[in-house]
């Protein structure tokens, strides 16, 4: 999720729907464009997390415990 501080949520959205649609064009497969499309925006979405983060603690807007909690990732 990206968080609210990036105001990059309907970039984002944007983001994924153009590299949708360049994968269905690109590979004559379904689950082949899907699998490069996730592939290409899992990357980018930590990416985007990650600096959400980094400006979260740079702006007083979180805590170190759930900073630390939300770079470890989801929990299982």
């Amino acid at each position: 999720m990206v968080r609210p501080h990036t105001a990059a949520s309907a970039e984002k959205a944007a983001a994924d729907a153009i590299a949708l649609f360049t994968a269905l064009q690109q590979v004559p497969f379904l689950d082949g464009a899907l699998q490069a499309w996730e592939k290409n925006r899992l990357a980018e979405g930590m990416a985007l997390h990650r600096h959400g983060i980094g400006l979260g603690d740079r702006l007083g807007l979180s805590s170190s415990e759930a900073t630390q909690a939300a770079a470890a990732g989801p929990v299982a």
